[in-house]
């Protein structure tokens, strides 16, 4: 008999990928807080000899940190969703091929949509840590319920687009599956990045272009996490309405992060008090499974 290599189980496989995620998410993380900490410091040297004002610059940094976690958290909550989603796709699409697709297309044109949209209005508001807060509040709401609405859209989409009448109607029922669950949670994705650039910027182009690098790299490195829990971790374990449902509790604290550090309004209370009994119930209730793997599809599903 030859030679027996070492074999890696589908659990064990799992475990290591999960390991390797979290690493270069900590990895990334670690370079960009030692990026950010030099610049800082050497920002903070020229506005003291300028101004002399340490102590406001110590509080705005630290509500700066706060805005970089927040939107960390936010980027997490993202990308797990955008696991779940193409996850869910596939029973309601048929496809693998034609449920990512989907899902992509309606997960970067909301993103997108919604930037744009709030872009002018973040620029103008007087207190965008109060837009921010109930944004993530109304993406919690949105995420926690997506499955209901893919749920409660897919009888009548088929019937209308049916799904074996031709090609078209199956791609155009298909966008629209996605949509009913995706279309509204991505759009306030989106709308929150611009919000969130504003509660970062402190004055001066310079600063304001390393925050804006900066926040994008925390945003990622929230999504490196949320995609490698949410691929080979959460959804084989809690299933897809128990991660959505985390990934949703994400987006509620990284409002709760905003609303504690600055203060915010009565409105961000109520806003985060809805949310947060929207996913709970979401959690307590749970959902009937979408598919019941059998025989050799759990090593799949």
């Amino acid at each position: 008999p030859g030679r027996r290599g070492w074999r890696c189980g589908v659990t064990t496989l799992v475990v290591l990928l999960l390991i390797a995620g979290l690493i270069i998410g900590f990895l990334v993380a670690v370079a960009v807080w030692a990026v950010g900490r030099s610049s800082d410091d050497v920002a903070a040297e020229v506005r003291s000899v300028g101004d002399g004002g340490s102590s406001t610059h110590s509080l705005r940094r630290t509500g700066t940190r706060a805005v970089m976690v927040a939107y960390a958290l936010s980027g997490c909550a993202a990308l797990a969703l955008q696991i779940v989603w193409t996850r869910a796709l596939v029973f309601f699409a048929g496809s693998t091929t034609y449920a990512f697709s989907s899902m992509l297309v309606v997960f970067l044109g909301g993103v997108s949509f919604g930037s744009a949209c709030a872009t002018r209005m973040a620029g103008a508001v007087r207190s965008p840590a109060e837009w921010f807060v109930v944004l993530q509040a109304g993406l919690a709401v949105s995420a926690a319920t997506s499955m209901w609405m893919l749920r409660a859209a897919t009888p009548v989409i088929d019937v209308t687009w049916p799904p074996d009448a031709s090609w078209q109607t199956l791609v155009v029922g298909n966008f629209l599956k996605a949509c009913a669950a995706m279309a509204l949670p991505t759009t306030l994705m989106g709308a929150a990045f611009p919000f969130a650039v504003r509660l970062s910027a402190r004055g001066g182009d310079d600063g304001d272009l390393a925050n804006l690098g900066r926040l994008y790299a925390w945003n990622t490195v929230g999504g490196i996490v949320g995609v490698t829990l949410a691929g080979v971790w959460l959804v084989p374990r809690v299933g897809i309405a128990g991660t959505v449902a985390l990934a949703a509790m994400c987006a509620l604290v990284s409002g709760v992060i905003v609303a504690a550090r600055r203060h915010s309004e009565p409105l961000c209370a109520a806003s985060l008090a809805v949310a947060a009994v929207v996913v709970g119930g979401v959690w307590i209730r749970g959902e009937s499974a979408l598919h019941v793997p059998v025989g050799s599809e759990r090593l799949v599903f």
